[in-house]
């Protein structure tokens, strides 16, 4: 049983990612599904607590069973799911940030990346990859882009500043998505931790596979 840190629960497919961090080596580690993709169920998400089972969320203490390592050239920290997570605590974003200190990233851009990502060939090439990153942003912007051009819904989506370097990208956490639900023109939000995810590979341009920089969750130092 591994005990871990959970950073991230953000959409993936059409299930969910959990990301975390080993509380003891400090390693990055993304439990995944059966799945092709290693999505997660929402039922897998639920962890157990004295109270029943819920959803897992940023800044909860799990024990996480987990099996044996699935990693991909591009998402290196997957790990397969073993059993239940049990929540045995919770770390405010405050805590969390006085918890990782140092490796929380405070220089742009953020995973050592151009803005819009990597394709897949690229990151092979890499020597030292990492698809998650936890980051302390001085400022974020949040607004709906709208898609009905393309005759897709609306997007929420994160203009965070790091050291003066701005990034707009995606956000793919579900709260956040309920939370500004709804709400029209940009909402800024102070200082704030960011987990910052590599994307599933997608064709970009013909026949490259891509993996974009997405928020998977973003919370303001003041909840």
């Amino acid at each position: 049983m591994t005990r871990a840190l959970v950073l991230a629960n953000s959409h993936k497919n059409n299930g969910r990612c959990v990301a975390a961090i080993d509380m003891k080596t400090r390693q990055w580690i993304r439990p995944v599904g059966p799945r092709p993709g290693g999505e997660l169920s929402l039922s897998e998400c639920a962890a157990a607590t004295d109270g029943g089972s819920v959803e897992v969320s940023f800044g909860d203490v799990v024990d996480l069973p987990l099996g044996p390592p699935r990693p991909t050239s591009y998402h290196p920290e997957d790990i397969a799911l073993a059993g239940q997570m049990r929540i045995l605590g919770h770390f405010t974003a405050i805590e969390v940030l006085a918890e990782l200190g140092q490796q929380i990233n405070r220089s742009a851009p953020l995973l050592g990346i151009a803005p819009d990502g990597l394709s897949v060939a690229a990151i092979a090439e890499r020597t030292h990859h990492s698809s998650l990153e936890i980051a302390y942003c001085d400022e974020a912007k949040l607004y709906w882009k709208d898609r009905s051009r393309w005759n897709r819904d609306p997007q929420l989506r994160g203009v965070v500043n790091l050291c003066g370097l701005w990034e707009d990208l995606a956000i793919t956490d579900p709260r956040l998505e309920e939370q500004y639900s709804g709400r029209r023109g940009a909402v800024t939000v102070g200082p704030c931790l960011t987990t910052v995810s590599l994307s599933e590979p997608f064709l970009r341009g013909g026949s490259d596979q891509w993996c974009s920089k997405v928020l998977a969750a973003l919370v303001p130092l003041d909840v």
